[in-house]
């Protein structure tokens, strides 16, 4: 009898975790430009995802810095990794529907910016 409901719960389980994991979407963001929620420097923050694996990044007008990095993606996460000055930098992003938020826990800052943890992107029309 024991072994029945342990078997029970077991099947529960799985069938549960296979719904889980079909409910996952992942969205494209190759040749999407995207915006900062907020004021970047002196002007928009924007991203941009290519086809090649390259993101071009702009930190805003006041910015010296045009960013030419490269990118990946495993399920909804995506890593930007560049060398800004000598200097390796790298930074996660989560992918959502309409943006991607940033992920300060294993990225680096910006050159002109320090984005908090949640700091949202959000897909720029017509990009």
């Amino acid at each position: 009898m024991k072994r029945g409901f342990i078997c029970f719960f077991i099947l529960i389980g799985l069938t549960l975790c296979f719904f889980v994991s079909c409910s996952i979407e992942e969205y494209e963001v190759i040749g999407k430009t995207y915006v900062y929620e907020k004021e970047g420097f002196g002007g928009s923050f924007t991203i941009r995802f290519t086809e090649s694996g390259r993101v071009d990044y702009y930190e805003g007008m006041l910015s010296s810095h045009l960013g030419i990095a490269s990118w990946s993606r495993d399920g909804n996460t995506i890593t930007v990794s560049e060398s800004v000055q000598g200097h390796y930098k790298k930074y996660v992003f989560k992918v959502k529907k309409d943006r991607i938020e940033y992920v300060e826990d294993g990225s680096d800052n910006f050159l002109y910016m320090k984005l908090d943890d949640g700091a949202r992107f959000f897909e720029k029309e017509g990009s």
